[in-house]
């Protein structure tokens, strides 16, 4: 099993400035129990004011503002390029993490050389509806949420492996 422990992990982060989630987000990852991460936040707002602010409240966090709406993928693939991480996670801006997240989904890379994405259950921001345990294949060859706004009962609590991690939280 690979050590992953002394690994650099580069977040990049993407929003729009919309109601205030970025500092829910931010706060959630600048108290992650995995020592200094790489946090990348990739600015659509258009709003200087939020850039500034960003700053001032998060002096470490790498910030690229843009001047035009470079739309979901394009952001990531800049804050990529930004970055010097040696595994990369992607996150919506309204997400809040666990903690452990970083420190315990990286043991998941350590299993297997193979495993190329990794994520956790994704809940809503009620704490008890799922937005995402996997993605699987439906029969017609499209990818599917599994558990899409069922309530969480703690059924998928264990590691498996999986076809695919939605987008908002993708390691």
């Amino acid at each position: 099993m690979e050590d992953t422990s002394n690994k650099i992990v580069s977040i990049i982060v993407v929003t729009c400035g919309v109601k205030n989630y970025i500092k829910d987000c931010l706060n959630s990852l600048t108290t992650q129990s995995y020592s200094a991460p790489e946090i990348i936040v990739i600015d659509n707002s258009f709003n200087s004011n939020f850039s500034q602010e960003i700053n001032e409240c998060y002096p470490g966090i790498k910030l690229y503002s843009s001047p035009r709406n470079l739309f979901y993928c394009e952001a990531l693939n800049i804050g990529i390029k930004m970055s010097r991480g040696d595994f990369i996670l992607c996150l919506n801006d309204d997400v809040i993490l666990d903690r452990n997240f970083i420190k315990e989904a990286l043991k998941g890379f350590g299993i297997d050389k193979g495993i190329g994405m990794i994520s956790g259950k994704i809940l809503r921001s009620d704490g008890k509806t799922i937005d995402s345990t996997r993605l699987f294949l439906s029969i017609w060859r499209t990818a599917k949420e599994r558990s899409y706004g069922h309530r969480d009962t703690g059924r998928y609590k264990r590691e498996e492996y999986i076809f695919g991690v939605n987008g908002a939280v993708s390691f």
